[in-house]
């Protein structure tokens, strides 16, 4: 149930940047159809837990809540209409001579570079390195679904494109098989030490309200000693966290590494030989988000 959310939500990251990346090199038109997905998507989200943007859905051992059968059954849906949707703005965009203009050739970086840089996600991939998280050191249930990684040739602005474009596709074959092959049981493991009690035993029971309490306000209590580095692959490349514990509740040390940081750094070499307008197409290839560049 967890890792499902997570794909849904690298569709509506991608067909945010698809819009507004088109609409910043000039295409309008693709950037309605694209947010007319991502609005589905966004209901979709609101329905499960309540939230359109910030869901908040997982949890330490589990998830919020359960999926009834219906939005189960609507989210299947949607995923038998997005490839034609996905059709619809390559054919929109993909041959047009504008648009390949504004794309091939621009922003040009190499496998050996791009991995120098320290770029991942769709921006390493589009260089020609097929590096993802999720088939490297596998989490969740990526290992058990059947999916392949897209990569580009040139590592121009057009094979980031075409990259994303084809994880549209990835995303929403994993989506399907993980809502066919989608166990029941419980949401939520039963590990007092470390995951919240139900919220009907928190209102019912002082053990549980005073165990609430404490994980909320002190955090698990038996985080060993030592550091760690975990690592996922979000829509935009690597989000890593670093921690340092002293063994209690709370990390003595933490730095986030953030895909944005590390790809807006890049940016010069990529404008490197373009012209100004170029600054733009370079920008939307790479996915930047200023607030995670705000260190």
């Amino acid at each position: 149930m967890t890792e499902k959310p997570f794909s849904i939500a690298r569709l509506t990251s991608g067909t945010f940047i698809g819009a507004t990346h088109a609409l910043d090199i000039g295409a309008m038109t693709i950037f309605l159809y694209c947010f007319r997905e991502r609005e589905k998507i966004l209901d979709l989200f609101e329905r499960l837990c309540g939230a359109r943007l910030t869901v908040s859905y997982t949890r330490i051992g589990g998830v919020k809540n359960d999926a009834d059968a219906q939005w189960l059954e609507d989210v299947y849906k949607f995923t038998d209409e997005f490839p034609m949707r996905v059709e619809q703005y390559e054919t929109l965009i993909d041959q047009n001579r504008i648009w390949l203009r504004r794309t091939k050739g621009i922003g040009v970086i190499s496998a050996e570079e791009a991995i120098n840089w320290g770029l991942s996600g769709p921006t390493l991939r589009g260089s020609g390195v097929a590096y993802d998280i999720r088939k490297t050191k596998p989490y969740g249930v990526y290992h058990k679904v059947a999916w392949l990684v897209p990569k580009g040739r040139n590592g121009d602005v057009y094979d980031r494109y075409r990259v994303r474009m084809e994880e549209f596709r990835q995303s929403n074959s994993i989506i399907r098989q993980c809502i066919n092959d989608l166990p029941g049981g419980a949401i939520m493991a039963d590990e007092p030490k470390f995951t919240l009690p139900p919220k009907d035993k928190v209102l019912s029971d002082m053990e549980n309200l005073i165990r609430q309490f404490v994980l909320v306000t002190k955090g698990p209590q038996t985080a060993p000693e030592g550091e760690v580095y975990c690592a996922t692959e979000t829509p935009k490349g690597e989000l890593g966290f670093h921690i340092v514990s002293d063994g209690t509740g709370k990390p003595y040390r933490m730095r986030i590494r953030t895909p944005s940081f590390v790809h807006i750094s890049a940016l010069p070499r990529l404008c490197v030989g373009s012209l100004v307008a170029d600054v733009i197409a370079n920008i939307g290839s790479v996915d930047i988000v200023l607030g995670e560049c705000d260190r």
